[in-house]
């Protein structure tokens, strides 16, 4: 029987999707076999010195086989010091990190708790096959495992009755085709893009709709020197929304953010899910994976985790639209996004929502997960072998966030180390 530490904040984080993430992990790690969890509260909020040294103690006293850190936030260096100091000279216990995407804003944290990690036997989890990539290249001697984060099949199903009750709320025909975003309206989702080639694919289409989910943000993108201030970036694609014809204005219907509890049903009254994000911390896609388990087919940026989302077995479910690193942004291929929306207005897969849901399970669902789960706790597990100096390059980098962009050359063009990062989220699988 194996001592788990569970390490994670007992209070939801900010962010909906990781709320969704690190409950989903703690369901995986419970249904492992020959497991004994316990679990302990490292809250979001800043803890005292104090505090942090009791938490430590108290996880020294459990005496676990293996450490699993398993939420996005706090970084969990301060922890890290404390359990150092208190092991010495006893067995070290292996620890598991599961990396979230926000791991590129912490590179500094992350080099400093490489100092602390000498002895200890490690793995890092990442939850797609880019984000591997993108890891590796960080990691000397390490190397990542892959382990998605899953989706409980009783949350999110196809429906039938769902899926009437949801076309009647909204009030569409069975002739008509619902598009559909569900996440935050944010510039990196590149939403001004999503509206203005739906309008211009379907100006004279009444069929199409566009439901856009979820509370704008003010993230902009600052690794390549993009700021935006409170509202900005919703005035800007809603000002490009105002410009059309009320005719299609009327098939574009903001809906705000709802509780995770309705996007069962919202999600059912779609046609198809439609995601142009070239996020730098797109490292898998929770939105992407609960929209599948309902049966959608997908239309994706073929930017870092979304890339994920493709079955071999059923090609068309998924449809990936291309993007390059320029010379100031990421560029989506704006005919390509026009040619998706087209092919599923013609052919939706309505047939196909089952076998869509079905492969999706497959790959995402808790059992899975467990099952990887299962296989990295009772793996042979190196100890940790530093980072490389990419890593150092993106740390020094890093430490410069609030004085100049990480990113950004002198003449204000992406540089090369950004570049050589991420050409893990462009590169082919």
């Amino acid at each position: 029987m194996q001592k788990i530490a569970c390490i994670f904040s007992f209070t939801e984080s900010n962010w909906v999707s990781c709320q969704k993430i690190v409950f989903n992990l703690h369901k995986s790690y419970q249904a492992c076999q020959k497991v004994d969890l316990k679990n302990f509260n490292y809250p979001h909020e800043a803890l005292p010195a104090k505090d942090i040294l009791k938490l430590a103690e108290d996880i020294v006293k459990y005496a676990p086989d293996v450490l699993v850190v398993m939420d996005h936030k706090p970084h969990p260096i301060q922890l890290i010091q404390k359990l150092t100091s208190l092991y010495q000279g006893k067995n070290k216990p292996k620890i598991i990190f599961h990396i979230f995407g926000d791991f590129s804003l912490y590179y500094y944290q992350w080099g400093k708790l490489g100092d602390l990690l000498a002895g200890f036997k490690v793995e890092f989890l990442v939850a797609s096959d880019r984000q591997k990539i993108l890891i590796d290249k960080m990691l000397a001697k390490n190397s990542a495992v892959i382990c998605p984060f899953p989706v409980d099949p009783q949350d999110f199903y196809p429906s039938q009755d769902l899926r009437t009750k949801q076309r009647k709320e909204w009030n569409l025909k069975e002739e008509d085709v619902a598009f559909i975003f569900t996440g935050r309206l944010s510039r990196q989702k590149r939403i001004k893009t999503l509206i203005t080639s739906f309008a211009s694919e379907f100006k004279n289409d009444p069929r199409a709709h566009l439901y856009l989910y979820g509370g704008q943000d003010i993230i902009g993108d600052p690794f390549v020197g993009i700021t935006d201030l409170e509202g900005e970036y919703f005035r800007i694609f809603y000002s490009a929304y105002k410009a059309l014809p009320p005719e299609i204005q009327k098939r574009i219907h903001f809906m705000g953010s709802v509780p995770n509890s309705e996007l069962l049903q919202v999600y059912q009254g779609a046609d198809a899910f439609m995601n142009l994000s070239v996020h730098n911390d797109e490292d898998y896609g929770m939105s992407v994976a609960e929209a599948q388990f309902v049966g959608l087919p997908i239309g994706l940026t073929n930017w870092g985790g979304l890339a994920s989302f493709h079955h071999p077995e059923l090609p068309e479910a998924t449809a990936f639209i291309p993007v390059k690193i320029g010379t100031r942004s990421k560029q989506v291929s704006v005919t390509t996004v026009k040619t998706v929306f087209r092919s599923f207005l013609n052919n939706p897969l309505r047939e196909k929502r089952n076998s869509i849901s079905e492969l999706a399970n497959k790959k995402f669902n808790v059992q899975k997960v467990t099952s990887i789960l299962e296989a990295t706790l009772n793996k042979e597990s190196s100890e940790f072998g530093g980072f490389t100096p990419l890593f150092a390059q993106a740390s020094i980098a890093n430490q410069l966030i609030g004085t100049e962009p990480m990113y950004l050359t002198s003449n204000h063009t992406i540089n090369q180390l950004y570049r050589d990062i991420y050409s893990a989220y462009v590169r082919k699988n």
